[in-house]
């Protein structure tokens, strides 16, 4: 799953350009409107595109959330799930625990409703 969630509230909180949420979360090529579960990489660059955000990858932005979610103590185990780096998450989402990241996801959306949109900049642009 792509990380649909803090993006959305990164966006919202944003807010540079006016956007048709409707449209946003469409794809171009099949007409189909996007869900968090059939969002793959491509669909989410064209996500990022049609808001702006055309300098980044998606790779960055969850390498900044997993920085920040560090700097906020969260476990190993839970950055992990979210981020799918460890193979057990996939197990674990698909047969036991299908929203095992809500923690981390909250975490996320209070980072940006924080206002710690401005550190985020400064992390990605340092690359």
């Amino acid at each position: 799953m792509c990380p649909i969630a803090w993006f959305e509230a990164w966006n919202e909180k944003r807010k540079t350009m006016a956007i048709d949420k409707d449209l946003l979360w469409r794809n171009s090529e099949n007409k189909r409107s996007l869900t968090p579960e059939k969002c793959s990489k491509e669909e989410m660059h064209a996500v990022m595109s049609s808001s702006g955000i055309d300098k980044h990858s998606v790779t960055t932005i969850r390498k900044v959330a997993i920085s920040a979610m560090q700097n906020r103590n969260k476990t190993k185990i839970k950055i992990g799930r979210w981020s799918r780096h460890s193979e057990s998450a996939d197990t674990v989402r698909e047969n036991y625990d299908v929203n095992n990241n809500d923690s981390i996801r909250k975490a996320l959306s209070e980072c940006i409703s924080a206002g710690e949109e401005s550190k985020w900049d400064v992390i990605i642009n340092d690359k």
